[in-house]
């Protein structure tokens, strides 16, 4: 029986891993297009390249974070995917003239 139980512990913990890393990918590579509706096919690269890169940054230099990004550091990586998005949105818009 203890067997069983720590097979089903040890398969909930995994899936849990595997839902939060898709939830992850989903909010770094999918949300921010859904949302903005990016003009050009540009913005699915540097949505993802700019957070990945404020990212490491600010993993590297260990900035102090409010607490709601301490208690789920995925809002952080959502958070700053979507201001990624805008900021995308702001180039296309004022600096490649489509808006």
């Amino acid at each position: 029986m203890y067997t069983l139980a720590v097979t089903v512990k040890y398969g909930l913990q995994v899936l849990a891993i595997i839902t939060f890393i898709g939830l992850a990918i989903h909010s770094l590579f999918f949300l921010p297009d859904t949302l903005f509706e990016f003009k050009t096919a540009w913005g699915l690269i540097f949505v993802p390249v700019a957070t990945i890169a404020i990212w490491l940054v600010l993993s590297y230099l260990r900035v102090p974070m409010p607490g709601v990004a301490i208690i789920n550091g995925s809002k952080l990586l959502a958070g700053t995917a979507l201001v990624s998005g805008l900021v995308w949105c702001f180039i296309e818009d004022e600096w490649f003239g489509r808006g």
